[in-house]
């Protein structure tokens, strides 16, 4: 089954400055999804209102038969959404491991989290190595091509 999400007349902002008006877009699960757009449009805010971030002023957000529109945060993960940041989008003082058992906070099987990690581990070999490791000392490289080649073909 595919899940879709979708935002209709999304409308939302800063304080009382109106920055996305009205906005609509649907994106498919295992499709590519792009917003476009030149700087200061909206594209990040209309984002952060989907995911949670900030208020959805008029309009709603769904993904699949869940409404997101206005839950926090944390409620929005357990729907299955997250908003990964720009720089990494990790934390960078925590070890590897850590970093990757934050994405399964919302999980309740700690052993479901435990083996996606070590699925992880096992397509990104050079993390193995680096388990203990903080994730703030890892450049961009550390995913090895030969690992990268060897996943995506």
């Amino acid at each position: 089954m595919s899940t879709t999400l979708t935002a209709e007349n999304i409308v939302t902002g800063y304080g009382k400055q109106e920055i996305v008006h009205g906005v609509s877009l649907s994106a498919e699960a295992g499709k590519i999804t792009c917003i476009f757009g030149p700087n200061g449009c909206g594209k990040s805010t209309l984002l952060k209102a989907i995911a949670g971030a900030l208020p959805v002023w008029s309009g709603t957000a769904s993904l699949g038969d869940a409404t997101l529109s206005n839950l926090a945060v944390h409620e929005v993960v357990r729907q299955g959404l997250v908003l990964m940041p720009p720089g990494g989008g990790v934390f960078p003082r925590l070890t590897v491991i850590e970093n990757l058992r934050m994405g399964g906070y919302a999980i309740a099987d700690s052993r479901l989290v435990e083996q996606r990690i070590e699925a992880v581990i096992e397509q990104y070999p050079s993390l193995a190595r680096r388990r203990r490791t903080a994730a703030g000392s890892l450049s961009g490289g550390d995913l090895s091509s030969q690992s990268c080649r060897r996943r995506c073909g």
